[in-house]
């Protein structure tokens, strides 16, 4: 995951957030945090298409899309992952949008 440096990480990702991976483990801001540092998976591309949001109330907005990860675990695994996913936004307090929930259910192969 290309993630931002350790200084601006609070800039991007609300303390509140909760991150469910495309497996259904849950973290929290700091468990991802230390997941992405520690580089326990490496992410080797990733992309994602926003299908549609909307502005739920003032200061949130929510969206869903799908997204494709290229990644390879500490063990050498190589992954290749199709998810589709919804998320919500918050205003932060300097006036940009940090990601709150991110919810990532995998896709079946075809």
């Amino acid at each position: 995951m290309a993630a931002p440096a350790p200084a601006r990480w609070d800039e991007f990702f609300d303390r509140e957030l909760i991150y469910t991976h495309s497996t259904g483990r849950r973290d929290t801001a700091e468990g991802l945090r230390g997941y992405v540092l520690a580089r326990t998976v490496q992410y080797r591309s990733m992309s994602h298409q926003l299908e549609k949001a909307c502005t739920l109330c003032a200061g949130t907005a929510a969206g869903w899309g799908t997204a494709q990860l290229d990644l390879r675990t500490s063990a050498g695994v190589t992954r290749y992952i199709q998810s589709a996913t919804s998320g919500l936004w918050r205003l932060g307090p300097t006036g940009n949008w940090r990601l709150l929930s991110l919810h990532m259910t995998s896709l079946p192969e075809t």
